[in-house]
């Protein structure tokens, strides 16, 4: 059964004052999402702030139900009084989401699978084009049957325009399955990060201290999606034959989650942190491990090659060493750009041992990985084509706001 009758006609009556009340109001895109502003989510915010900014007829509509992640404020109306502190000229345009108050909308665009499909209706109902991006996870995962069950659905839809997809893994998924054409998708390896100056690319390397980092979020208790138990196994074996080494954990981790035993007091927890935290801590950074492994969180749950994490190192100037498992690299030239290693503790120690040893590669690693990320994480590089591709496909959307 559809919505009842006086619902449908309470929803016609209210379109009807709104364009009574705005009759010159043009389409806009609209973009929609449950997380945002939340400051913690560097890349939504940098994201759709630079949306706002190319697109005059744009607003965001957030729903706020994960405003909670990583601990940050769980109400909309503080989110939103703090984004305004940074973007008061941005603020007016980042309203609470409500499917009846979107009239009226030139496209839409959100993130992820699980946005799509939770829009999906609203798209739908308004007869309106919609584009997102797939990163990994959100909804979406290797050969699982209700993640394609939800991928038919989203690009099945007579709403749906564009895909835009971050990793070759996910690029071939969709192709191979033929959720869309290949028209319809856009590959731009990476993520959206929020914008930085370089640092000095001969920053040098400490004589008698090597500083190494895990920084991830915790999806599960003891992290071993993202290699937190191999992490502090490394540690554990570096300590046993070095005395320079400094341990630091970012991200809700903490000594309770496994047992430290002979580690108690040689970890440095920093506990989860704003994006914006992250460039100040890693200059202080040598070398950033992420010993991660796909099929933990579930069977068929993957990260991006490398870990947004990872990203925010290189692009501060550390040595980003990292796992592959999917043979997602198409990017960086391993021992030049990164250093990728199996999911296996003792070979991981040892390269690190080595690493440690040779400060003349560490300082040539750090330059080189820095001169990569910058150049593949650019505006340029990431948000430029995102952009050109909306106007190509809201166009209405373009113009200046009325």
């Amino acid at each position: 059964m559809g919505e009842p009758i006086r619902v449908r006609v309470r929803r016609k009556l209210l379109r009807a004052i709104q364009r009574a009340a705005n009759p010159l109001r043009t389409p806009r895109l609209i973009v929609v999402d449950n997380v945002f502003p939340n400051p913690t989510s560097g890349f939504r915010r940098t994201e759709f702030v630079e949306i706002l900014r190319a697109f005059p007829r744009s607003e965001v509509r957030s729903s706020g139900e994960y405003l909670h992640f990583s601990g940050e404020p769980a109400d909309l109306k503080t989110a939103r009084e703090r984004f305004a502190l940074e973007h008061p000229d941005l603020a007016p345009r980042v309203q609470a989401w409500c499917p009846d108050s979107l009239y009226p909308a030139a496209g839409f665009y959100c993130l992820f699978a699980n946005g799509a499909n939770d829009y999906l209706h609203t798209f739908e109902r308004h007869r309106c084009g919609f584009a997102f991006t797939l990163y990994p996870g959100g909804g979406f995962l290797l050969n699982d049957s209700p993640s394609d069950a939800r991928l038919a659905r989203v690009f099945g839809s007579p709403s749906f325009r564009h895909v835009f997809v971050t990793q070759r893994v996910t690029r071939d998924y969709v192709l191979d399955k033929k959720y869309c054409h290949a028209e319809q998708m856009t590959y731009i390896p990476g993520n959206v990060v929020e914008p930085r100056p370089k640092p000095d690319l001969t920053r040098p390397v400490k004589a008698n201290e090597r500083h190494l980092a895990f920084v991830a979020h915790k999806y599960t208790p003891r992290g071993e999606d993202k290699g937190y138990d191999r992490f502090l196994d490394v540690a554990r074996l570096l300590f046993a034959c070095r005395s320079d080494v400094v341990c630091h954990v970012v991200g809700p981790f903490g000594p309770d989650d496994i047992p430290l035993g002979d580690l108690e007091g040689h970890i440095r927890f920093h506990g989860p942190r704003p994006a914006s935290w992250l460039p100040g801590f890693f200059v202080g950074i040598d070398v950033i491990l992420s010993p991660n492994v796909p099929f933990v969180l579930g069977p068929g749950a993957f990260d991006g090659f490398p870990t947004g994490c990872c990203v925010d190192g290189g692009l501060s100037g550390a040595i980003v060493v990292c796992t592959d498992e999917l043979k997602e690299n198409d990017r960086f030239e391993d021992g030049r750009d990164l250093v990728i290693v199996p999911p296996e503790s003792k070979r991981i120690a040892e390269r690190l041992d080595e690493l440690f040893s040779d400060p003349l590669r560490m300082a040539d690693l750090s330059r080189r990985g820095t001169q990569a990320f910058h150049r593949l994480y650019s505006t340029e590089a990431q948000l430029t084509p995102r952009i050109a591709k909306l106007r190509e496909l809201f166009p209405q959307a373009a113009g200046p706001n009325v």
